[in-house]
């Protein structure tokens, strides 16, 4: 187990609750971009710092491993797929 779903499970009763939260004003939204949004508005700084940032050049989107869990954990909660535009993603190292 790595230390990002380490810290998650640690800190999944927290993340469950906000999720709840989010999805009762959100609903069936699926873009991840729009709940992510959300999400970093509704978390507390040390989880908020976790989620993704933007690639420094390209100003898209690279998924880290705790939005990988964020993700799953809404599908688990809500049954709704969140996905993410492909054209929005940061694809490759520069």
């Amino acid at each position: 187990m790595d230390a990002t779903t380490k810290s998650f499970l640690i800190q999944k009763p927290r993340i469950v609750t906000t999720i709840q939260a989010v999805y009762e004003y959100t609903g069936a939204i699926n873009d991840w971009l729009i709940i992510k949004r959300q999400l970093i508005n509704a978390f507390p700084v040390d989880l908020r710092e976790r989620l993704s940032k933007r690639h420094p050049i390209s100003k898209k989107h690279m998924i880290n491993l705790f939005d990988k869990e964020i993700i799953k954990c809404w599908k688990e909660l809500t049954g709704v797929d969140l996905i993410l535009d492909e054209t929005k993603i940061h694809h490759g190292e520069w």
